[in-house]
């Protein structure tokens, strides 16, 4: 059997509030999609849709047709609010933590025991057995951990070439996939 060498991959960056809003609602969409999609984006519009257009039906002698285009409209702009209601509480929740503050320097590595980043004189360690996948966007590489740890985002900014995040891609999706005695 072919034996595995791991090297360590290490990088210094700059974030702001902004990357930690954009990474948390990234990881929140991703856990909680599911049960976001419910209430937010089907039953609220519905509820508020219903509530609009049932004073239309009742009042309205139009009938049906008013009040179903009522129900219609309220519906779409209720489901495009919570769209965009969502992104802003992050932002707005990272911006009542980290302020309008100078850019927060990270350092990120990745190692044989997992995912490390350091920040504000703190480091955390995502294990490999921990981190379920690793997720590539335009602007970010994600590692995607389980709910027992944290999730760790690093913007493609901080590589210098494509080169080297293909390779901090490899490396994560290799270890994710390796055998168990070598991952833990």
């Amino acid at each position: 059997m072919k034996q595995m060498i791991w090297r360590t991959m290490k990088l210094k960056y700059l974030v702001s509030y902004k990357d930690f809003s954009e990474t948390g609602y990234f990881i929140w969409n991703r856990r909680y999609r599911n049960q976001a999609v419910i209430a937010n984006q089907i039953f609220l519009p519905i509820i508020f849709g219903l509530i609009s257009s049932l004073p239309v039906f009742m009042f309205s002698s139009q009938g049906i047709w008013v009040s179903f285009l009522t129900f219609m409209v309220v519906a779409i702009i209720c489901y495009v609010f919570t769209q965009s209601t969502s992104k802003q509480t992050f932002n707005a929740q990272c911006f009542k933590m980290f302020g309008k503050q100078a850019d927060i320097e990270i350092e990120f590595e990745l190692n044989e025991n997992g995912v490390v980043n350091r920040q504000f004189g703190n480091e955390f360690l995502s294990n490999w057995k921990n981190i379920e996948e690793v997720v590539e966007t335009d602007e970010r590489v994600f590692f995607v951990a389980n709910e027992h740890t944290n999730s760790i985002s690093v913007p493609k900014r901080a590589f210098d070439s494509e080169n080297s995040v293909a390779a901090c891609i490899a490396f994560g999706k290799a270890r994710i996939n390796a055998p168990k005695s070598i991952a833990e």
